[in-house]
């Protein structure tokens, strides 16, 4: 299935320590803050980012914030997913998200569903990942 990149995100995960051993506490949260960008929608995001730890490794994520887009509007984003350990310090990123937009000219991301796929490195809390739109919301366009 083909996706469409909906937009590029880089985050800075506002971290106390390496994120390794943040981990090793089973259950982390902290602030973030980025940006999101492409040809349709440039902001500013200002969110929160938790993780769980799994027995299996990995850790579940959960991650909510504010887009100010610029031009003006406010788009409230929702993330859920997980993040896996790789050796180079690296932490592969998959999660879903949906939006919800202030703005009418905004309202196209309201009925769409998308997937992050990316990287945070695990020493900077430097987190990059695409957003993709993968499906819209029937019940949204009725």
């Amino acid at each position: 299935m083909k996706r469409e990149l909906l937009y590029e995100m880089r985050f800075k995960l506002m971290l106390d320590e390496n994120m390794v051993t943040m981990l090793a506490k089973n259950k982390i949260d902290f602030p973030s803050t980025g940006e999101i960008s492409n040809p349709n929608i440039h902001g500013k995001v200002d969110g929160i980012y938790y993780m769980l730890l799994q027995p299996n490794g990995e850790a579940n994520t959960r991650s909510r914030g504010l887009i100010t887009v610029d031009g003006g509007g406010i788009v409230f984003m929702d993330a859920w997913g997980f993040v896996r350990y790789e050796a180079n310090g690296r932490f592969v990123l998959h999660e879903s998200i949906t939006h919800k937009a202030s703005k009418q000219e905004l309202a196209w991301l309201n009925c769409v569903q998308g997937t992050v796929d990316g990287f945070i490195d695990g020493t900077t809390g430097e987190l990059e990942a695409n957003v993709f739109k993968v499906a819209v919301k029937v019940k949204d366009h009725l």
